[in-house]
């Protein structure tokens, strides 16, 4: 009763508290778990000038609802009754989470492309900024909850114009399946999951970078090859 009649020996206390428990405990814990300490007892929690504390939804990097809301029934290609919200067994469709790192998610990337030096922390202010630009990325993955692996995932990536009625245009990328489960739709469950997301985002033209090989699969989907020239200066591999 003291500690909440009395701000001032509330914030006291809790500082207190905190201070007692992650010197206790630091040895022993992970830095998920001490940041879930401060969360409860409602301290700020920051690393290097960034939220690691976030608000309820702060493990996923966009709203979960955007996925289970899609309208499905619209999608004609996928087999056995294979969905977001039925994968396949074991698999679970999600947004990309901040736990992900430890989950193989980088590693899933590397077979994909070079990925460089990224580790924990680098991974976590990528999502976090990513997080905090809402309404731009929409990573989703698909996780095989036996091994708690993230065995496939894909970026949607929104770009907000002003063009077109002030329309976003959407960018598909990094689409990606692990080697240890190809031929299971996965692939294409991601490539129509987000672009019925982008439809539904108000993408006036959905775009994407593919080599010759990969096109065929990408027009089952209704992308085709525009008569346009694309240019790319890259700095760095």
């Amino acid at each position: 009763a003291l500690c909440t009649s009395n701000p001032v020996f509330e914030l006291w206390f809790r500082n207190h508290v905190a201070r007692y428990l992650l010197a206790l405990f630091l040895p022993s814990t992970t830095r998920q778990e001490r940041t879930s300490l401060l969360f409860c007892l409602k301290m700020p929690a920051t690393e290097n000038g960034v939220d690691v504390r976030g608000d309820a939804e702060s493990h996923d990097l966009f709203d979960p609802n955007l996925l289970s809301s899609l309208d499905f029934s619209r999608v004609t290609s996928m087999k056995n009754g294979v969905c977001p919200a039925n994968p396949g067994e074991c698999l679970v469709m999600r947004p990309l989470q901040i736990g992900d790192f430890d989950r193989g998610y980088m590693e899933l990337l590397s077979q994909l492309t070079s990925i460089g030096n990224v580790d924990e922390a680098k991974f976590e202010g990528q999502f976090r900024s990513m997080q905090h630009s809402t309404g731009t990325h929409f990573i989703t993955v698909i996780e095989d909850t036996r091994n708690h692996q993230i065995v496939a995932s894909a970026s949607l990536i929104i770009e907000k114009k002003f063009i077109h009625h002030a329309a976003n245009r959407g960018r598909l990328e990094d689409v990606v399946v692990s080697d240890k489960c190809r031929g299971m739709q996965l692939g294409k469950l991601l490539v129509e999951t987000l672009t019925l997301l982008a439809i539904d985002l108000g993408c006036y033209k959905i775009t994407l970078d593919c080599d010759d090989e990969k096109r065929p699969f990408y027009e089952k989907f209704g992308y085709k090859c525009e008569n346009t020239m694309a240019l790319c200066r890259r700095i760095f591999s």
